[in-house]
């Protein structure tokens, strides 16, 4: 039975990310038991992201996931508020990651998108792991405090993104 719920959620995993992320990654995420087993506490970068409802959104909403996928964030959406999760990744195992790597995203997110979002990021040590149930299961970091930071992102003007404090 441990083997069968392993071979489901790599698969998973290799059909959730598998058109977003190269191939050697997904290899090296779903062949590292380290990062597909249990849901630990690992240190995480993130960025939330509220995108301006407009006529625009579906496009700004693509450009921004392309956009941050490509830098290798995994992402969960939830309506106009879209998370990524950064986990830099080597041979062996998740590696530390920095906020001045996600400060440079930020700083070059396409220019003609970047008015109509705004959010917060930071690292903390969160939740990670396989997430959800039978109907929707995803591979995503559960932060702590989500509530208190999507009140500060209500907080601030489209066109802004900042780090989070308590």
């Amino acid at each position: 039975m441990k083997s069968f719920k392993m071979f489901f959620q790599k698969n998973f995993i290799k059909r959730s990310f598998g058109k977003y992320l190269d191939k050697e990654i997904i290899d090296l995420i779903v062949n590292n038991k380290e990062i597909i087993n249990k849901n630990e506490n690992k240190k995480c970068g993130y960025i939330i992201i509220d995108i301006e409802q407009n006529e625009y959104f579906e496009n700004n909403l693509n450009i921004i996931i392309e956009y941050l996928i490509d830098k290798q964030y995994m992402i969960d959406v939830f309506g106009t508020i879209v998370q990524f999760s950064l986990f830099q990744i080597n041979e062996n195992n998740i590696v530390e990651i920095n906020i001045e790597k996600i400060e440079n995203d930020i700083k070059n997110i396409p220019e003609n998108i970047n008015k109509n979002v705004r959010g917060i990021y930071g690292i903390e040590n969160a939740k990670v792991g396989n997430f959800g149930n039978k109907h929707r299961m995803v591979y995503m970091a559960l932060l702590k405090n989500y509530y208190n930071k999507i009140i500060k992102m209500n907080e601030l003007k489209y066109g802004e993104i900042k780090a989070f404090e308590n």
